[in-house]
Formats: C-alpha cells, sequence, structure tokens
C-alpha cells in the first residue's frame, strides 16, 4: 500500500537523518517501478533546484544522493499522497483499460508510473505505455482521486 510505504519511509532513520538537514525539500514525486516491487519518493527544493530520491525496496530505505534538476519550464508542485484515494492496482489497470479502448491495436511492453501533482491537472496517476511494435509512449494522467482521465496524448519514444 502506498500510504503504508510512505509512513514507512517517513519513519525510517536514514530519512529522518536526511530530512533534519534538508527542511527546504518536499514531495514532489512517486515513481513506481511494478516489476521491482520498489517505490521512489523525489523531494525536490526549489531554492537548489535539486532532487533527493529515497527508494523504498523490501522494506530498506536508500539514498538516492542530490541531483540537479534540468527545467522543464514545468513548476515542480508539492505532492500531498492524502489526495490519493485511487489504489495503485486500480490506477494501472484503469490505464491499461484506456490504452486498450483508445489504441487497440497497441501492446504495451512497459509502463512508467508516476504519481506527482500538475499544474493544470492537480493530483494525477501520470502512468505511460510504451510500444515496440509503433515505438511510441501513450500517456494518461488519471485523477488521483477518482480515477477519471484528465489527459492522454501520444508520441514516438524517439523524439
Amino acid at each position: 500500500d502506498l500510504h503504508e510505504a510512505y509512513r514507512s519511509l517517513l519513519a525510517s532513520e536514514p530519512f529522518k537523518n536526511w530530512q533534519e538537514g534538508h527542511k527546504e525539500f518536499f514531495l514532489a514525486h512517486v515513481m513506481v517501478e511494478q516489476e521491482k516491487n520498489r517505490l521512489n519518493f523525489g523531494y525536490y527544493s526549489k531554492e537548489q533546484k535539486r532532487m533527493a530520491t529515497f527508494v523504498l525496496e523490501d522494506g530498506r530505505v536508500k539514498i538516492i544522493p542530490e541531483q540537479e534538476v534540468l527545467s522543464s519550464g514545468q513548476e515542480i508542485l508539492q505532492l500531498d499522497l492524502n489526495e490519493v484515494k485511487l489504489e495503485l492496482n486500480a490506477a494501472l489497470e484503469k490505464g491499461k483499460g484506456e490504452l486498450k479502448k483508445r489504441y487497440p491495436v497497441e501492446p504495451s511492453v512497459k509502463e512508467l508510473i508516476l504519481i506527482q501533482n500538475i499544474p493544470d491537472f492537480g493530483t494525477v496517476y501520470n502512468i505511460t505505455f510504451f510500444s515496440s511494435l509503433s515505438l511510441k509512449g501513450y500517456n494518461f494522467k488519471l485523477d488521483a482521486e477518482t480515477g477519471e482521465v484528465v489527459h492522454h496524448h501520444s508520441q514516438s519514444v524517439l523524439g
């Protein structure tokens, strides 16, 4: 469960020790690596324009040191996990259903799942499915509370 995993991160010694010296950082995203049963919690500092990542896997916390974030022009907002009501598996199934409905001939070989607070869309599951057939990525932004599709598009993974 996402919320349980987050509570586990907040209670961990590595996180508590790091947070003491990094008060200006806030939770910006959660990246889900389903095939590895791993969650990545990204903490961002607007002042420093840097991101630290905490990897939660098998009940252990690993810190990936802060890295500079290249500006995409889009503001990075704080993520409030209390706004995430839809369970991860339900969001993924909804995304797969939308992929099948909108792009029925495109088999998905891999998916990238982020939970973010995105300007204009709010708190969403930002799910991208990758197809080896057309070399395209199919992106669906699902409202993290209701599962409603708030945006979708496709684009070539080749740029």
